[in-house]
């Protein structure tokens, strides 16, 4: 039995950092065109049938995590994780990629996530902020050097068949062994005695959304994630389009990632010493800062200035993570967090589509600029949300 937490921590951290390989599609997307002769709206199908279905393994850990507990909970998703790579690497068809990478590898690590972020959180009850940041922070790291960084290596090397059953086969011989060891304090009071909470509480779903906190902090995710992501998702395009080399837009993503990764250390940090409401107003003000940078200095300052707007705009996007975990987790409690999670984080899956595309059509009727600006707007959306959250002030059962 392990009664250390931040070894419980560790795990947490390495079963994360696999995870986020599934974020990782864009670099199959042209090795398998180039394959089978498909056009981006139908590989970018994958992609999106990646999010419904992550988003709904979230919302469905709730019912498992009931009736199996975290550990096989954690395990299932590993295992259909496995499955769903290692069954992509005989795709001959849309539909076979559809399905393998898209609905079953994303449901498999969306019913691992969540509930891996719900034992964490249960560990470190009075360090919430800290844990939740170094637990998404290794999502994005994975998703950044096993994914962008590996992953075309690997492609170069075996191919994109022989990439996917490495991944498939790393699931199973990682993530599985591991997640047989995660499970939730026997003494949870320990970690809760500081907060002043009893150790499991917490609300269900039909009764947090009846509380007007759990909309607001909604409203927060979705404009700030939308505001983001129309940006984010045409960074590359938008450095080239100021003149900087292909392989200079390229190194500019992987500043983005990793200040995705970074922000979500420091907000996590920032939300335990500054308290959760200030941290989600800094947070909403540092995106709007780094979108308006991107807007107006490059042009004049060059790439120093275009680094800075990226590394600023990255740390705010990757900080809302382990925020929403946080407040989810101290406003409505931890008893029914996953399904409590899953529903709110489906804000995060509409600003995935809605965010590249509005930023790509008011590119492509006006100019990057005008874009970036409205970007900004809707992330200053993001400063009225965080303002009206209130602490429900739920009694602890």
């Amino acid at each position: 039995m392990i009664k250390n937490r931040y070894l419980m921590l560790f795990f947490g951290f390495v079963i994360a950092c696999f995870l986020g390989v599934l974020y990782a599609w864009s670099v199959f997307v042209i090795p398998l065109e180039r394959s089978f002769g498909w056009e981006r709206p139908e590989t970018q199908m994958t992609f999106s049938l990646l999010m419904a279905f992550f988003c709904l393994g979230m919302l469905t850990s709730g019912l498992v995590i009931k009736k199996a507990g975290p550990s096989l909970t954690v395990l299932a998703g590993g295992l259909l994780g496995g499955i769903g790579f290692y069954a992509a690497s005989y795709t001959d068809s849309l539909l076979w990629i559809y399905v393998s990478y898209g609905v079953i590898a994303g449901f498999g690590i969306g019913l691992a996530n969540v509930v891996l972020t719900s034992v964490i959180l249960r560990w470190f009850a009075d360090k919430r902020g800290f844990a939740s940041g170094i637990l998404t922070a290794g999502l994005a790291l994975g998703t950044f050097f096993l994914g962008s960084k590996t992953a075309p290596h690997l492609i170069n090397q075996f191919g994109w068949e022989g990439t996917f059953r490495a991944l498939g086969i790393a699931y199973w011989v990682i993530i599985c062994p591991l997640a047989l060891l995660i499970r939730f304090p026997k003494d949870e009071a320990a970690s809760a005695r500081k907060t002043g909470e009893k150790a499991v509480w917490g609300i269900g779903l039909s009764q947090m959304l009846k509380i007007p906190a759990a909309w607001y902090l909604t409203g927060w995710l979705l404009f700030i994630h939308t505001g983001g992501l129309m940006i984010i998702a045409h960074v590359a395009p938008y450095a080239q389009s100021l003149g900087f080399s292909p392989e200079t837009a390229a190194f500019v993503m992987g500043v983005l990632a990793l200040a995705n990764a970074g922000g979500r250390f420091l907000f996590g940090y920032l939300s335990d010493k500054l308290g959760r409401k200030p941290t989600l107003v800094l947070s909403s003000l540092t995106i709007i800062s780094g979108l308006l940078a991107l807007a107006f200095l490059p042009a004049s300052m060059g790439y120093t200035a275009l680094l800075i707007g990226v590394i600023v705009t990255g740390l705010s996007y990757g900080g809302s993570i382990p925020q929403l975990a946080t407040l989810i987790s101290a406003f409505f409690g931890p008893r029914n967090f996953t399904t409590n999670y899953g529903f709110i984080a489906l804000a995060s899956m509409v600003a995935a589509i809605l965010g590249p595309y509005i930023g790509s059509q008011v590119m492509h009727s006006f100019n990057y600029q005008i874009a970036i600006l409205c970007a900004a707007v809707v992330a200053g959306l993001s400063v009225i949300m965080a303002l009206l959250i209130r602490n429900p002030q739920l009694p602890q059962e």
